[in-house]
Order: structure tokens, then sequence, then C-alpha cells
């Protein structure tokens, strides 16, 4: 099977080019974190894992489905977004299953918080990051985590800047930047109205 690591590399090395923020959640970072022979190194803020790390693209179950790719993009300019889809699907292809999101703008919190109980804001079941709505009149800062809600309706609460800085995950000769780990149990416990998936417990654990 297709080692993930090798269908990244291609992606890693392209987006090192540009000038863009953008993080690996889940996936090969969730893997180098449970592998037993991984290094967190705190100091460089890096994850260190095994030369020889192995995630198949294809999970082990019935349909053979894809590995999912989710990557962060720190920004809510759809352009910059856009351009990451692109070079996502310059690299990686089909190999994975591909998910490229950014930081939601404020007008969309906003229209949760005006209608409560609408269907904008009762179909919002999973937690995600917003421009702070009091920053509708400051375009400079929509990009600065000091300015950003982490949100699972109807709870929010204001993003401390630590949460978003990026950490480096490597692989041999691969580098990607990922959460910080602490996020990544985080990021996990606070996805979902519902709680921990019965999927990601284990993972947890480990």
């Amino acid at each position: 099977m297709t080692n993930s690591i090798d269908v990244l590399r291609p992606l890693a090395e392209a987006l090192d080019k540009e000038p863009i923020e953008v993080q690996i959640i889940g996936g090969v970072n969730s893997a180098a974190l449970v592998h037993p022979d991984t290094v967190i190194d705190a100091d460089s803020k890096t994850v260190i894992a095994p030369s020889l790390l192995h995630l198949p693209t294809q999970r082990n179950d019935a349909a053979k489905t894809r590995r999912d790719l989710d990557i962060l993009v720190k920004s809510s300019n759809p352009d910059v977004i856009e351009r990451v889809e692109r070079i996502v699907d310059e690299t990686v292809g089909t190999a994975l299953e591909r998910s490229v999101f950014g930081i939601v703008p404020e007008k969309v919190l906003r229209r949760q918080l005006r209608h409560r109980f609408g269907f904008t804001a009762l179909k919002t079941f999973l937690s995600d990051r917003y421009v702070h709505p009091d920053d509708i009149d400051t375009p400079d800062g929509v990009d600065s985590p000091d300015r950003m809600i982490r949100s699972l309706f109807p709870f929010g609460v204001p993003i401390d800047s630590e949460s978003l800085e990026s950490w480096t995950l490597t692989v041999g000769d691969m580098h990607v930047p990922i959460p910080n780990p602490a996020m990544s149990i985080i990021n996990y416990t606070t996805r979902s109205i519902s709680g921990v998936r019965p999927k990601d417990k284990k993972k947890l654990k480990k």
C-alpha cells in the first residue's frame, strides 16, 4: 500500500515555497504522535517521528476508504485558501481524501449569534475558528489569533495565540507544519457537539 508520507512529501516541498501559513491536522500527524519512538522536542517545537513511519493511504476497512488529509489555512482570505487547494490538487491528487479550510469569516458567526435557532446555527455541530465579531472594522487583524474565536455553537471562547502556533513534524527529510501536540488532543475532544467520536477514543488514549 502507498505510504501517506510519500504522498505528502511533494506537498510539503510546494508549501515550503509559499508565504502561506498552514497546518496539517490529523492523519499523519496523529500517527506520528502515537508512535512509541516519536520524540517531542518542546524547545524547538518539533515532533520527530521515525524515518520509517508508515501510514497506508487506505484505511483497513471493508470499503478500503482513503484516509483524510485535513489542512487548516491560517487565513480567512478566500484567494489564499483557493491557492492552497490548487497546490493540494496538484501534489496530492486523489491519493487522499482532502479537506482544505480556513478561518471562517466573522459574518457567519454574526449570523449564528443573531439567529440562534435558525438553520445556519442548528447545522453547526462541529467546532470551528472564526474571526472575532468585534473586529469587523479591523481588516489588518483578521488573521491574528488574538482576534479570533473558537466556537462550538452556541459556545465560544477567544483563541489564545499559542493555540494556533505551528510546530514542525519531521519524518526523515520531510518537514510539515502541524499544530502544537496538545492542540491535537483538544481538536479531537472539541470537534463535535456530541463529544469525542468513538473512532477517536483509541487515539486519544495513546
